[in-house]
Parts: structure tokens; C-alpha cells; sequence
């Protein structure tokens, strides 16, 4: 079975739920004959995540090193890297995979501008929000002299002191997800648009008899 991206009266037609809708669409592409063709839906989730994790890491290991928590605390670290993995793959799959295996496509710009939103904040938003409070706790417990999470002046002190010598690189990593998540937009859309267009020759050569779905 394959989702016809087409309106019809044709007995043959029957409407069904998104959620069916996407769980045939998935099924196709998992399916799909050559598999270079459709790699992006496949796997552009996973790649923005894991773009998003190699960010948080970065962004964690800056705040590590300003409070030197040396191996201190490295699952609370590993979880923090984690976390905009899953933020990232959830909400590009949800808002943009599959949007475009339902084929609405409709304002391509709306499709970019929520990837690239989206992994801003998985990848650069999120982790400078939570990891300055987690390893601050971190120090805390460890007796270090540093500011309590409640002592907000301070804490927002310490941040932009960590912040501001990495701005540079904030701004690289800022520009790569940007780039990371248009190229995979781009690439699903594509892909998206292949898929769609076999589909209705096939079904245009069904439709007049030139392929039979009779054995």
C-alpha cells in the first residue's frame, strides 16, 4: 500500500488517519528501491540530533572547564548531552519528517524556519539554559566556591564570564546547525517531491490500464 498524494471519488480511494498515513509512509521508505533516494527521510532526524548532542557537548565541556569539575559529576554531564539529542530528533520528526510524508508541503519557507528553529533550540539554546545550573549544583556539592542557583545575579555573572570567551565558537556551532538543518530540509523536500511524483505515474498507468494490479 502506498499513500497517493491525490483527491478522488474513486472507489479504489479511502481516507484514513495521519497516524496510519505515517505509519504506511514509513513502511515505503524503509522499503524503498534505490535507498540513496530517500536516505534524508530516513535519517535526517538522527542527524540533526546527533548535530544537536555534538553541541550540547561542547557547550557542557565549557562549563566543566570554567568550574574545573575535572570527572566530577560526568553523568549528570552525559545526560545533558543526551537531552538535545532526543529534543532535536522528537521535534524535527514531528515538525518537519513528518509533515513532509503527508505531503504538506504547502509553505516550504514554514519548513525550514521551524528546522532551523527548532535545532537552535535543541542544540545551543537549551544547553546553555540548563548546564550552567546543573554544574553549578555540581560545584556546590562539591564544596566549591560558587554561586548558589538562587543567587540569580551571580549566576547569570557566571554565565556570561563562561559565554563570552566562547562566543566565537557559540557563533560557529549557531551557523553549522543552521546549515546542518537546511541541508536536511532541503534533502527531505526533494526526496519528498521524487517519491510523490512515481507514485502518480504509477498511478496514472494504473488508472488507464497500462499497469494491472490483478493476478
Amino acid at each position: 500500500m502506498a499513500l497517493v498524494p491525490v483527491r478522488s471519488t474513486a472507489p479504489s480511494y479511502f481516507e484514513i488517519t495521519d497516524a496510519d498515513a505515517i505509519q504506511i509512509q514509513t513502511t515505503l521508505m524503509k522499503e524503498w528501491e534505490p535507498k540513496r533516494e530517500v536516505w534524508s527521510l530516513r535519517y535526517g532526524d538522527f542527524i540533526v540530533g546527533a548535530n544537536a548532542g555534538i553541541s550540547g557537548l561542547i557547550i557542557n565541556s565549557m562549563f566543566r572547564k570554567k568550574l574545573k569539575l575535572l570527572h566530577h559529576g560526568l553523568i549528570y554531564t552525559t545526560c545533558l548531552t543526551v537531552a538535545p539529542v532526543f529534543i532535536a530528533t522528537i521535534n524535527h520528526n514531528y515538525f518537519i519528517t513528518k509533515r513532509l510524508l503527508l505531503y504538506d508541503t504547502d509553505c516550504s519557507m514554514c519548513q525550514y524556519l521551524k528546522a532551523i528553529s527548532s535545532s537552535q533550540f535543541a542544540s545551543i539554546i537549551f544547553p546553555l539554559m540548563t548546564a550552567p545550573l546543573i554544574h553549578l549544583s555540581i560545584a556546590v556539592n562539591l564544596g566549591f566556591r560558587v554561586p548558589y542557583v538562587t543567587e540569580v545575579r551571580e549566576v547569570l555573572k557566571f554565565w556570561w564570564n563562561t559565554v563570552k570567551p566562547s562566543s566565537k565558537r557559540l557563533l560557529l556551532l549557531s551557523i553549522g546547525n543552521c546549515a546542518i538543518a537546511t541541508v536536511i530540509v532541503y534533502k527531505q523536500s526533494n526526496a519528498i517531491d521524487n517519491v510523490k511524483h512515481i507514485l502518480l505515474r504509477i498511478q496514472e498507468k494504473i488508472d488507464d490500464g497500462t499497469i494491472s494490479l490483478k493476478k
